[in-house]
């Protein structure tokens, strides 16, 4: 279980550090508008 809790919350961290780095580059325009 800790293992599995340890997989989630890298998982977590992970997906959280990808969205916030979308959301720079949407920032920048580098996208254009979603």
């Amino acid at each position: 279980l800790i293992e599995v809790k340890d997989s989630i919350y890298e998982t977590t961290d992970r997906g959280i550090k990808f969205l916030y780095h979308y959301g720079e580059i949407e920032k920048l325009g580098t996208l254009g508008p979603v």
